[in-house]
């Protein structure tokens, strides 16, 4: 089953169609000089610019997308722009109109850098005569592995001049039997990248030479060398270890006369001259082994060695000096080198650089500070335990098994794109922090279910507290060994679906998933700007981005959404696989959408990334304005309380509105201390500001903070006292939907509360009427440790028998929030929040009921807040009732109509329910005229007051309703 990740982004490729410009091919490099490249990037011009007439355009490039879509810090010489490193860099175009600058178009042009192919220097080849004229056959082929290793791709050919192998002319023919034609000669070999074209050039000597005596002056080896036969284990010329060729061992002496000659020490492939553990053998100086030049097998473990220097057998492939004295083990030109046991020595450095066919590591016991491993791409198998490292670093190795680092002095390890890394021994050492994050999230490549077991040991890290195996895959079958860690609580981040096996764990570890916001491993992007055209002249970076807004994802079986941010840009995280996208905004009928909907398809998951910008339009005239109350801080008698006042432009047209806002609440039973914008009209219990160029899908707010009486105040507030805050927004005319033009929220007074809660600001009871309809929740959450909170996520399942998940939208956050929905999961993570130690934070969210819900049923919502490492915060259970009201005036009555409109004098009121009062404001708040009512219709005079803009709150035995009257 495929899986959705999603959070936002910051990248984007292509902005919406300007100057038709084109996509340019890649453009290539070779390396000249110190890992750099050199790019004319202007012989792109033409091909960018296709068409275009290059008098009228200009092409500039730049290092960064945001500096191209903001015309800065172009690239000051594109002709010779230089590139260090190997791989892709991208770099981006903008195309702009000579004659209208702002007329522009933005693509980008993607540089290859090529490596330089790498040659090991290969030894030179000498061949023993006895008599010696001077001339022999050589097998040159027999040099190209020792230069090129591992190297794909690569054509060699022969020279005998430099000129010849630069100019790759006259190359040698016969190679495999070439006859030497000056006595040393050299010879140049040229290695080219098949694909690049990018060559380096390396020479060698062929030397004809006498055979002679080979020079041994360490007794004990000597002695061992002249002891092997047919009978014994010490060499042979075939491999002894082959089925074939098996126990199979021979004399090095082969004619016996005392001595090693050249000839016969080049017939050995494979040597042991090591002791065992009860029996040293003694050699201390390997001095003659260099001329057997063709080892592959070379043992020399329990002796008395300080150093060894293997860079003089180039083809040797397994190598054990285990039980040594050694401080120097040179491994220069050893590219052929598989498996190397130099464990029990004291070594305090190894340089691998040159063995990057190496597979097999094993250096415990030594006292080694560091360790490199960034040229050995083939390794499988690393031990390195009881050593000194005191940190340790793997990245990219694709086929390394098993990391055993037991019994250092690590205080870090970072261990990253390690697929099939499935046993890490990392106990006794001093970290504080293990990240597994990217390991194991591959299935082993033969699949054998034990391969497949993700040992991990940890014991003895005695102050651990964050392990991280949260990889993207489900490891089935993972084996914690991570006992005597001092009783620390560790959080173990995982993948939902992992299964643990412990031995000896530390009581209750803390489970979760949050301790990383990005997939792990492969995965693909999918990203874009949505961004509202209010000018319909195209979107580009004049047009306003907005945050919150909602954009669907579905590939078929799972689907989910996320929410775009500040910058109006989203981000999907995916695997391989085709994927809907859709737009989900409130009254889609009211714009128009480009795309409508769109496809994206990846063929595999190798981190590929797609662009898809959204460009959303006005579809006719629609204003339409919500607004909602929320608290912050709750009442209680005698303290603060702090009102979040949020509206929204969810219709399609900019607005503006003088006393458009307006708050009103109770001024005898609170007094207003502050606002965090300015009102523009202050009057006893009621504010009112103005609003300008609110415009589609933004969103503001307004803090208003008060101080609630105390109960022995002159007008007293108590405990379980209710609260009425009503707040306004009227548009200019038009609004297609009055009814969230009003909000009237109803606060129980309490005497403390749990600052990690989650409240319906409906009510615990909501009538019948409004199943089907929008429920507002606020999540508030709060900070009460002692030290700086550096992530915070917010949890909450939606369920589907109560809620329309596809109608949730997020209407506002206290700070920057990456928000997605999967499946019936809604996350809001505050990455990066750094909420300080008694910090508060809140998300506003709304979701309509199931249609299908009848009276009586009821709906509950409730979340987790996890911050940090630590056990997850549970919030209360907001539960709503569907039933009658015990307290109709806290509801709205839509049946309420004011007629004519504009009048010059008398205004009808009239309704379903019976009307209690009318009450007619000014545009600064002013209670002006007061009518009581006992009827379901009743007629106000406002022929007294001067001509302009009123505001009329009309209350029943339904609830209330405001709304604005023009005296002419």
């Amino acid at each position: 089953m495929k899986k959705l990740y999603f959070l936002l982004f910051f990248i984007t490729i292509s902005l919406y169609g300007q100057p038709p410009i084109n996509q340019p091919s890649q453009l290539v490099a070779c390396q000249v000089s110190n890992a750099q490249g050199l790019f004319n990037l202007t012989s792109k011009n033409a091909e960018i610019l296709g068409s275009l007439d290059p008098t009228l355009f200009t092409v500039n490039y730049y290092e960064s997308y945001p500096d191209s879509q903001n015309g800065i810090n172009s690239i000051q010489n594109p002709t010779q722009y230089i590139f260090s490193g190997n791989g892709f860099q991208t770099v981006f175009v903008r195309v702009f109109e000579n004659q209208n600058p702002s007329n522009f178009a933005l693509t980008y042009l993607q540089l290859q850098l090529y490596y330089l192919p790498y040659i090991l220097q290969s030894p030179n080849m000498t061949v023993y005569e006895l008599p010696n004229d001077g001339v022999a056959a050589f097998n040159l082929n027999i040099q190209i592995p020792l230069m090129l290793s591992s190297q794909q791709n690569m054509l060699v050919t022969f020279h005998t001049s430099e000129a010849d192998a630069h100019n790759n002319s006259n190359p040698l023919l016969n190679t495999t039997s070439y006859t030497n034609v000056s006595n040393p000669q050299t010879i140049f070999a040229r290695v080219e990248n098949s694909i690049s074209g990018c060559y380096s050039i390396a020479n060698f000597q062929l030397i004809v030479a006498s055979d002679g005596i080979v020079n041994i002056p360490d007794a004990n080896l000597k002695a061992k060398l002249l002891s092997a036969n047919e009978n014994n284990s010490i060499a042979s010329n075939v491999n002894p270890n082959n089925s074939a060729t098996l126990n199979t061992y021979t004399k090095i002496d082969a004619n016996q006369d005392g001595q090693i000659q050249f000839s016969e020490a080049q017939a050995i492939i494979y040597l042991n001259v090591s002791g065992t553990q009860s029996t040293n053998v003694g050699i201390q100086n390997l001095q003659g082994i260099e001329a057997f030049y063709n080892l592959i097998t070379f043992s020399c473990k329990y002796n008395q060695l300080s150093s060894i220097d293997l860079s003089v057998l180039p083809k040797i492939r397994n190598f054990y000096c285990t039980n040594n004295n050694l401080t120097s083990l040179n491994l220069a030109n050893t590219s052929d080198l598989r498996i190397i046991d130099c464990g029990y020595n004291q070594l305090t450095n190894l340089n691998l650089h040159d063995s990057v066919n190496l597979t097999s590591l094993s250096a415990r016991n030594n006292q080694l500070t560091s360790l490199d491993l960034s040229n050995n791409d083939k390794i499988e198998y690393v031990y390195i335990v009881s050593n000194s490292l005191t940190s340790f670093e793997l990245s990219n190795k694709n086929f390394v098994r098993t990391l055993e680092l037991g019994l250092n002095q690590l205080t870090s390890i970072q261990l990253f794109n390690l697929p099939i890394l499935y046993r890490i021994k990392v106990q006794n050492n001093n970290l504080t922090n293990i990240d597994l994050s990217s390991v194991a999230f591959q299935v082993e490549p033969n699949n054998v279910p034990s391969a497949n077991v993700f040992d991990v040991y940890l014991n003895n890290n005695v102050n651990l507290r964050v392990v991280n195996i949260r990889n993207g895959f489900t490891n089935e079958d993972v084996s914690f060994a991570s006992g005597s860690l001092n009783d620390l609580q560790q959080y173990i981040c995982v993948d939902e679906n992992d299964v643990f096996s412990f031995f000896s764990p530390t009581p209750n570890p803390i489970f979760g998933t949050y301790c990383s916001f990005t997939p792990n491993g492969y995965y693909n992007i999918i990203t874009g700007t949505i961004l509202f055209d209010a000018e319909q002249n195209g979107c580009n970076a004049d047009d306003m981005s907005n945050p919150n807004i909602r954009i669907d994802i579905n590939d078929g079986i799972n689907q989910g959404s996320t929410f775009t941010d500040n910058s109006g840009i989203y981000n999907f995280y995916t695997e391989a696989g085709s994927f809907e996208l859709n737009l989900n905004v409130e009254n889609p009928s009211w714009f128009n959408l480009s795309p409508n909907n769109a496809s994206v398809s990846f063929a595999d998951d190798n981190n590929n990334t797609a662009t898809q910008n959204f460009c959303i339009t006005a579809n006719g005239i629609h204003p339409d304005l919500e607004i909602i109350v929320a608290p912050v801080f709750p009442s209680r008698p005698g303290f603060e309380a702090v009102y979040k006042i949020v509206y929204r432009n969810k219709g399609n047209q900019t607005l503006s509105q003088a006393y458009g806002i307006n708050f009103f609440y109770n001024d005898n039973l609170m007094d207003m201390v502050s606002t965090s914008i300015v009102p523009t009209s202050v009057v006893s219990g009621g504010l009112s500001w103005d609003y300008a160029n609110l415009q589609p899908f933004e969103s503001r707010e307004i803090l208003v903070t008060f101080n609630i009486n105390t109960p022995t105040a002159a007008n007293p507030v108590n405990i379980n006292d209710v609260l009425t805050f009503t707040a306004s927004i009227l548009p200019q005319a038009g609004d297609e939907n009055t009814s969230d033009n009003l909000y009237v929220y109803n606060e129980v007074v309490v005497g403390s509360y749990d600052p990690n809660d989650i409240k319906c600001l409906e009510g615990d009871v909501v009538s019948p009427a409004e199943i089907g309809d929008y429920l507002h929740y606020m999540i508030r959450f709060e900070n009460t440790g002692t030290a700086e909170a550096e992530n915070i996520v917010v949890r909450t399942e939606v369920n589907p028998a109560d809620f329309d998940i596809n109608s949730l939208q997020l209407l506002n956050t206290s700070h920057p929030v990456n928000a997605k929905i999967t499946g019936n999961v809604v996350e809001f993570i505050f990455q990066n929040i750094l909420l300080e130690s008694g910090g508060h934070g809140n998300v506003l969210l709304k979701v309509k009921s199931k249609d299908t819900l009848q009276q009586g049923d009821n709906v509950n919502k409730r979340a987790n807040i996890y911050f940090d490492y630590n056990y997850p915060v549970a919030t209360n259970e907001a539960e709503t009732i569907f039933q009658a009201l015990s307290n109709p005036d806290f509801e709205q009555d839509q049946s309420i109509s004011v007629y004519p409109n504009p009048t010059k004098d008398k205004v009808n009121v009239s309704g379903d329910f019976t009307l209690q009062t009318v009450q007619l404001y000014d545009v600064q708040g002013r209670l002006l005229q007061t009518q009581l009512a006992n009827d379901n219709q009743t007629i106000i005079d406002i022929s007294a007051h001067s001509n302009g803009v009123y505001f009329i709150k009309v209350t029943s035995d339904k609830g209330i309703k405001v709304g604005k009257i023009v005296k002419e």
